[in-house]
């Protein structure tokens, strides 16, 4: 016997339904989208189009985030040398998400020994850990980077260092302790 499929239901706030419709309509979007951007607060087609199409231009400067620099100029090394490249992600949306961006975005880049992971949840738990470096190391992983994990993985990180593999972190999660 087959199970039957999840059901599920979107629950959003009360949009004002002429806000909803106009967007709908000036943006030529569904109606549902429409409603989600009513929700974050967009009532005006003009503001609501400038949302979806952020232009680069008004984006921050990215080599302003604190060692940027060493990180672009490290994985520029890994794609002179050919060196291999890991990119290490967590099991969540987010996580997946930007692993699968930053693999796109290193083999875009010319980088074309790049390889991903991620953390079982159930029997590896959350982000990169000694156990994942040496896998990586035993793989000839020259480079890992991390992708919403890593900020307070500090044994991996000496586990890192220890097998000579260089180490970036990106996350948006809080410092538990001291870099």
């Amino acid at each position: 016997m087959n199970p039957s499929p999840v059901q599920t239901a979107w629950i959003l706030p009360e949009t004002d339904r002429a806000v909803v419709r106009s967007l709908a309509a000036g943006l030529r979007v569904p109606g549902i989208v429409a409603q989600v951007l009513a929700a974050r607060g967009l009532r005006a087609v003009p503001e609501a189009q400038e949302f979806l199409e952020t232009h680069h231009r008004s984006l921050s400067d990215p080599l302003a985030l604190t060692g940027m620099a060493a990180a672009v100029d490290r994985i520029r090394h890994a794609r002179e040398k050919s060196q291999h490249v890991r990119v290490f992600g967590d099991y969540d949306v987010d996580g997946m998400a930007a692993a699968a961006l930053t693999v796109r975005g290193l083999r875009r880049a010319g980088l074309r020994a790049v390889s991903h992971a991620m953390p079982n949840r159930m029997t590896e738990g959350y982000g990169i850990n000694r156990d994942s470096v040496a896998e990586a190391a035993a793989d000839g992983v020259s480079l890992l980077i991390t992708v919403d994990n890593g900020i307070n993985a500090f044994d991996a990180a000496d586990e890192a260092r220890r097998r000579g593999i260089d180490l970036i972190v990106t996350d948006h999660h809080a410092l538990d302790a001291t870099l």
